[in-house]
């Protein structure tokens, strides 16, 4: 490993997500390994952990409008940000994402964002640019407040492309 902490397998990853959930501690310990670090800030009061370490060394974060606001103390810059913006959609390092759910076939919002993340990374997987991955992630998160379970037992990548092209 690139900082001698013995964890071979961290420096093989194409990604790691982390979440504010982490201590501190930890977080600023992700950053250590020049990796490609996705982090979700979780709550507002969550995100103040990546103004006290910096957004330096983060490859992509995740905030909706109110953590984005928050982050705006924060030293330094993520290399991307795309944050949510529940029924408006999000933005892509300013690029507007619209929103792909239906307000009229909402049954519960649980776990949307968590869907959307999900569906960000797994465009960037496949190697989409980061606004093509957000609207993967608008698409994750239409399908999944759009069912009664925070996890949708519909969210598949055939569903999660099919919804994308809509």
């Amino acid at each position: 490993p690139r900082n001698g902490g013995g964890f071979a397998s961290l420096s093989e990853p194409r990604f790691v997500l982390a979440d504010c959930n982490l201590p501190i501690e930890t977080l600023a310990w992700l950053k250590t390994f020049g990796l490609r670090l996705v982090v979700e800030p979780v709550s507002v009061a969550k995100a103040h952990k990546l103004v006290e370490i910096g957004l330096d060394g983060i490859f992509l974060v995740t905030p909706n409008a109110a953590q984005a606001e928050v982050l705006k103390d924060a030293k330094g810059r993520a290399e991307h940000m795309v944050v949510t913006l529940g029924g408006e959609g999000a933005l892509a390092d300013g690029v507007r994402i619209p929103p792909l759910v239906n307000p009229a076939r909402i049954v519960d919002v649980t776990g949307a964002g968590d869907a959307a993340t999900a569906g960000l990374i797994y465009g960037l997987l496949q190697d989409l640019p980061l606004a093509e991955a957000a609207h993967l992630g608008q698409a994750a998160a239409a399908i999944t407040a759009e069912h009664a379970h925070s996890v949708s037992p519909d969210l598949t990548a055939g569903t999660l492309l099919s919804r994308a092209r809509s």
